[in-house]
């Protein structure tokens, strides 16, 4: 049903190669599916109700938006939506659950749905290359296993919630435009790297040294005319 749901609105993409995507396990149950570079531009509604144990790839087709239940989908590996033309998400995109990776990396975002916080990522959520001016309010409180990256996008500003994030990985705000960070800022936690660099930052919120950072911390190439006299304690590197 899925499938001829998906040719239907596809008529220019191969059957044979979107059949040879499709991964089973020994008992004829449907695991994954990789359908990158399939020249997809929709998905059918049919689409939201697949449960996958293991990774789902759509990246380098042509999607501008998905269905509207796409959240209820349920993927035990990796999400991967990079490369699209996708604009935005629809509303209920928050429920999704992914075991893996979330990859929406590459796409003309220029902003998530108020719910998006709800995301939960055992893996990384790269939203890297965007063109995200903003965040939503709640945003800090995503869950994500591994790295959070929000590099190269359009940010000016973040929410007060950002400091309610906790990642496992690395947290990426490198190649933006921060001119500022909010005061909540010091709370965040993160395991790996903090990056900071290449934005316009010139100066740091009071409590900055209260960062927990299990990597380096980089603020290369931002306007600080001063280094804060209390940092963290990294087991890394602290480059200005």
């Amino acid at each position: 049903m899925v499938i001829e749901d998906l040719l239907a609105l596809n008529p220019a993409s191969s059957r044979r190669n979107v059949m040879l995507g499709l991964d089973f396990d020994a008992d004829g149950t449907l695991v994954g599916w990789d359908l990158g570079e399939m020249g997809l531009g929709s998905l059918p509604e049919s689409f939201c109700g697949l449960q996958l144990s293991q990774s789902l790839n759509l990246c380098g087709n042509q999607l501008t938006r998905l269905p509207e239940l796409f959240g209820e989908l349920r993927v035990g590996g990796d999400l991967n939506l990079c490369s699209n033309r996708l604009s935005s998400l629809p509303s209920g995109f928050g429920a999704i659950q992914v075991g893996g990776s979330l990859d929406l990396n590459s796409n003309k975002l220029a902003r998530l749905p108020e719910g998006f916080n709800a995301v939960h990522v055992g893996g990384d959520l790269n939203l890297n290359s965007n063109e995200l001016l903003s965040l939503p309010p709640l945003f800090g409180r995503v869950q994500v296993g591994g790295s959070l990256s929000l590099s190269l996008n359009k940010l000016s500003t973040l929410p007060e919630s950002i400091g309610d994030v906790q990642v496992g990985g690395s947290f990426d705000l490198s190649y933006n435009q921060l001119s500022a960070l909010p005061t909540t800022f010091g709370q965040i936690q993160v395991g790996a790297s903090l990056v900071l660099s290449v934005n316009r930052l010139s100066t740091l919120p009071s409590g900055f040294g209260e960062l927990q950072v299990g990597g380096d911390l980089l603020l290369r190439m931002n306007k600080l005319s001063s280094w804060p006299a209390e940092l963290p304690h990294l087991r890394g590197s602290m480059h200005k």
